[in-house]
C-alpha cells in the first residue's frame, strides 16, 4: 500500500541520518570517556550500533551519561521487525472487514498491557529480550495501518477533533496513569491527533523534515550534558533542544542531500 511504501522510504532516508548519529556517539565517547573504555566491547558495540542490535550496551559504557550512549536507538530493531511483520500481515488485513482489524489490534494492545507483568513469571533476561521483539509494539503499526485502510471513513472526523485527542493524550502523559510498557492510552489518542492535525493544516508541511534527525541526535546531546554536569537547570533543556535542532538541520543539508541525490539518480536510471 502507499502507506507501507512511505514507511520504507522514510526508513531508508532515516538510515542515512542514522550513520551520522552513530559516528557522533563514537566521537563523544572518545573525547569524554576514553579512559573508561574497554576496547574490545567498544568495537563490538560500534558494530551492533551499525546493525539492528542497538539495544545492547557493554558494561564499560554504562557509566557514560544516562547509562546508554544513545538510548533512543533501541527502537530501530523493533521498527524493522514491525515493518517485516506488517508486510507479512498485509494479505491478512488488506481489504478485509473491520472486525479482523480490531481483533488484531486488541490482541496487540493486551500483549502490550500484560508485558510488564511478565516479570512475575519469567526471568528478567527473558522479559528484556521479549521487550526487544515486535510483539508488544505491533499494535501501534496496526492502529496506523487501520487509519490508513479506513482513511476516507475517518479523516474528516480526525480533522475535526484532532485537538480533543491531543489534549487527552497530554492529560494521560502528565498524569502518569497509563497501561503497558508503551503508554497504551496515550498512543491511542496521539496517533489520531497527529494524523488529524497533519491533514487539517497541510500548508504547514516543511520542505526539509528534520524530525528523524532530532530523534537520532537528541540523546547524544543529552548524554554530553549529563557527562559534563550540565543538569538541573531549565536553560540546559533549551540548549539541548537548540543544539539538537542545529545538528538535525546540518544532517538534513549534508547527509540528507546525499540521500536526495541518490534517489534522483535512481529515478533517472529507471527512466532509461
Amino acid at each position: 500500500s502507499s502507506c507501507e511504501k512511505a514507511r520504507f522510504v522514510s526508513t531508508f532516508r532515516g538510515s542515512v541520518h542514522y550513520g551520522g548519529g552513530v559516528l557522533l556517539s563514537v566521537i563523544t565517547l572518545l573525547v569524554l570517556y576514553i579512559n573508561q573504555i574497554n576496547w574490545l566491547p567498544f568495537v563490538v558495540w560500534i558494530f551492533t550500533q551499525s546493525t539492528v542490535f542497538q539495544f545492547w550496551t557493554p558494561d564499560c559504557l554504562r557509566g557514560f551519561g544516562c547509562g546508554t550512549p544513545n538510548g533512543s536507538l533501541w527502537t530501530i530493531s523493533v521498527m524493522v521487525q514491525c515493518y517485516i511483520a506488517m508486510w507479512i500481515l498485509h494479505k491478512f488485513l488488506r481489504g478485509k472487514s473491520s472486525i479482523r482489524w480490531v481483533f488484531l489490534l486488541l490482541i496487540g494492545i493486551v500483549t502490550n498491557i500484560l508485558t510488564p507483568h511478565l516479570n512475575f513469571i519469567l526471568p528478567e533476561l527473558l522479559v528484556k529480550l521479549f521487550e526487544q521483539t515486535f510483539l508488544p509494539y505491533i499494535w501501534i503499526f496496526v492502529l496506523e495501518a487501520l487509519i490508513c485502510e479506513k482513511f476516507d471513513v475517518w479523516i474528516q472526523f480526525l480533522m475535526k477533533y484532532w485537538f480533543v485527542f491531543l489534549v487527552l493524550s497530554a492529560i494521560v502523559s502528565f498524569s502518569g496513569y497509563d497501561f503497558g510498557i508503551y503508554g497504551t492510552i496515550k498512543v491511542l489518542c496521539l496517533a489520531p491527533a497527529l494524523i488529524g492535525f497533519a491533514y487539517k493544516y497541510p500548508e504547514l508541511t516543511l520542505k526539509y523534515d528534520i524530525s528523524y534527525g532530532i530523534y537520532i541526535y537528541h540523546m547524544v546531546v543529552i548524554n554530553v550534558f549529563i557527562e559534563l554536569g550540565f543538569t538541573e537547570s531549565f536553560i540546559y533543556i533549551l540548549l539541548t533542544l537548540m543544539i539538537t535542532i542545529v545538528l538535525a538541520i546540518i544532517s538534513s543539508f549534508t547527509l540528507g542531500n546525499f540521500y536526495r541525490k541518490g534517489k534522483y539518480n535512481l529515478k533517472r536510471l529507471k527512466s532509461v
